[in-house]
């Protein structure tokens, strides 16, 4: 049995055909990316995947959409696509279409996830070797925004909590923060988690040190402020990176914190990106540095994803696991 997976969040739409065997181990075919600025819509982007088959769509699809997904209506939070469940099921004659979120996706593969493709960044205290297959585990990962998502696990299995998690008020953490939390209020009004840890994020903080500096305001391109970060072109660069890093892992450990979580997995393109960066220090510090729960937060299993194409596997593990969907095919 085929059906169409995709994974649309407000950057890159990306769509595969996705099977599994028995053993629920998940094969992708005709894999295709794309930008979502390259269309209007994302009915364009499907029939364009559609002309890029050489047989028919599959009777079912599942799309993981950066956007809430309880209604018909899917209206993405970062892009300015939007599509009507039904409309789709329609246009392209599907039995049936379903959405879930993206970061549900995400953490369907990081539960399947082996040993191996779970990189570690801080090991906990010991513990005993029941509590690693009980319990919460929070996944999150910054791109065009902030996905957030938990997997609980029981005697049962494991189920996933969605979430809008990204969409806490930021939290300052010394006084560099403060300065930075009173400059993004004067641009924005209230300041989210997602708006310094998402793929701008970094472009905010490196344009608030800059003109912290110069006095004046630097206009410059996302892509050009993580080439330079990455790269840790100048001592601006370096400072803006180290920051990034620092929030990021303190907006981890609240969610943590949150959500009683004893483990947490990052994931995600960017994610990708950071491996070296999160093992510096400044990540880890942030994560780690919460008050009397200190000591706590070192006993917190912390991981980086490294599953390729998570959201399009997450997504065929959700439908191939589901038997109500299975039946509606």
């Amino acid at each position: 049995m085929e059906i169409l997976v995709a994974d649309i969040g407000g950057t890159n739409a990306r769509l595969a055909i996705a099977s599994a065997d028995k053993n629920q181990s998940i094969g992708l075919a005709w894999e295709r990316h794309y930008s979502v600025t390259d269309f209007d819509g994302f009915d364009q982007c499907l029939t364009e995947y559609r002309g890029s088959l050489t047989g028919k769509l599959p009777a079912s699809a599942l799309f993981a959409v950066a956007a809430p997904t309880e209604q018909d209506e899917i209206a993405f939070t970062n892009s300015p696509w939007r599509f009507s469940k039904s409309a789709i099921e329609r246009e392209f004659s599907f039995q049936h279409v379903g959405c879930i979120n993206d970061f549900e996706a995400v953490a369907h593969a990081a539960a399947m996830a082996s040993s191996d493709q779970l990189q570690p960044i801080l090991k906990p205290l010991e513990r005993p070797q029941k509590d690693q297959d009980s319990g919460v585990t929070a996944v999150l990962g910054p791109g065009t925004g902030l996905g957030v998502s938990y997997i609980v696990r029981n005697r049962a299995g494991y189920h996933i909590q969605k979430t809008e998690a990204a969409h806490i008020g930021f939290s300052p953490s010394d006084e560099v923060e403060d300065l930075l939390h009173i400059h993004l209020r004067r641009k924005f009004g209230r300041v989210s988690a997602e708006r310094l840890t998402s793929g701008n994020g970094l472009n905010q903080i490196y344009s608030f040190l800059a003109e912290r500096i110069t006095g004046q305001h630097q206009d410059i391109s996302d892509q050009d402020v993580w080439n330079k970060c990455l790269s840790y072109e100048n001592d601006l660069a370096v400072e803006a990176m180290n920051r990034y890093c620092r929030i990021f892992g303190a907006v981890a450990g609240d969610l943590a914190l949150a959500q009683g979580a004893s483990r947490v997995i990052l994931a995600g393109g960017i994610t990708k990106k950071l491996s070296t960066f999160l093992r510096n220090g400044n990540f880890q510090s942030g994560f780690i540095e919460k008050g009397r729960f200190k000591n706590m937060m070192q006993n917190i299993q912390l991981e980086v994803l490294a599953v390729e194409q998570p959201g399009l596997n997450g997504a065929a593990l959700r439908f191939f696991s589901d038997e109500d969907l299975i039946r509606t095919t």
